[in-house]
């Protein structure tokens, strides 16, 4: 029988009862062993709310995950610090999981490591545009995926500045949305959850 590696490679799987605890378990081992896996599709039967809630509440937070969390990233300091030290430790933790899934990394050479405060909003998502006082925007709460996003956000809030408008990318990332308690529930994009 060949490695399990050349069988999953380029293959996508559905998996049934995944909200099961057998399921969470299978499920996880899949994501954290097996990246090569192309495609892993879940059916979950819709609660009163919906699917896609379920699927947050039962398997992603659902301590099953837990180590594919922290070996894939999705962490953050659990208790609150300024602290701006780093440690080999740490280098060591992300080495691993830059190596995990992007394998032509392995053998890349660190030069340096920086640590530091990460600006993480209530719902985990930026806030960009007016904040209420004349004259004053912000861009802020990246959390951990700002370096990637930030050239479009940028770019967006420029377009907010030169013309008065706030531009369709950027309207639903505005300050106002906590005052209407329209936050948004997408905690996975932001790298931190």
């Amino acid at each position: 029988m060949p490695p399990l590696e050349q069988v999953f490679k380029g293959r996508r799987i559905l998996v049934t009862g995944a909200t099961g605890f057998l399921g969470k378990v299978f499920l996880a081992m899949l994501l954290r062993w097996h990246p090569e896996i192309e495609k892993i599709y879940l059916l979950i039967r819709g609660d009163r709310r919906s699917s896609i809630g379920r699927y947050r509440r039962e398997i992603l937070d659902s301590p099953a995950m837990t180590p594919v969390r922290a070996h894939l990233g999705a962490e953050f300091d659990a208790q609150p610090s300024y602290s701006r030290q780093s440690s080999f430790a740490a280098l060591r933790s992300y080495s691993y999981k830059v190596g995990h899934v992007l394998p032509f990394l392995r053998g890349l050479r660190i030069l340096r490591q920086w640590a530091g405060s990460c600006d993480i909003s209530a719902d985990f998502s930026p806030i960009m545009g007016s904040t209420g006082v004349d004259g004053f925007l912000v861009t802020t709460g990246w959390g951990t995926w700002g370096f990637k996003a930030i050239p479009a956000g940028g770019e967006a809030l420029a377009e907010r500045i030169a013309t008065g408008r706030t531009p369709p990318l950027i309207a639903p990332f505005s300050l106002e949305r906590f005052r209407r308690d329209h936050v948004l529930a997408d905690q996975a994009s932001a790298g931190t959850r």
